[in-house]
């Protein structure tokens, strides 16, 4: 996996800093299987970020993750237990943010921040108000 998966020690939230990646299924399925892996410690809801502040996520790419998150892995952004996430600047993740709100892609509100503290702000303060 070329991306990393990490938990913050004081809260449920996990940060996924995502990387260019030839097998995009496959690291999704990583990824989902190494946040699955923190549900059954930590809980759940878990706020998943997924950080594409490093990669430059080309269209193709985009929807291939939209394919792949919306197969019911554990997990993945489709899993009820995760509380979804986006962090970047560009027109592609902020597509893909809104693809998932589309019932084909799982009908999910993956809510999008332009810098990842905002949105570690903004996590931390959903998860007091549960």
């Amino acid at each position: 996996m070329n991306s990393a998966v990490e938990p913050l020690p004081d809260a449920p939230i996990v940060i996924v800093s995502l990387q260019p990646h030839t097998n995009i299924d496959r690291e999704v399925q990583d990824i989902a299987a190494a946040v699955a892996d923190l549900i059954n410690e930590m809980g759940s809801p878990l706020v998943v970020i997924h950080d594409f502040s490093d990669y430059d996520v080309s269209f193709p790419n985009m929807v291939q993750k939209l394919a792949s998150e919306t197969q019911g892995l554990p997990g993945s952004l489709s899993d009820e237990r995760v509380i979804p996430m986006f962090v970047g600047r560009s027109a592609m993740v902020e597509l893909g943010a809104q693809s998932f709100a589309q019932k084909q892609y799982g009908d999910t509100v993956v809510l999008l921040f332009a810098d990842l503290d905002d949105a570690v702000d903004y996590a931390r303060r959903f998860i007091q108000v549960q």
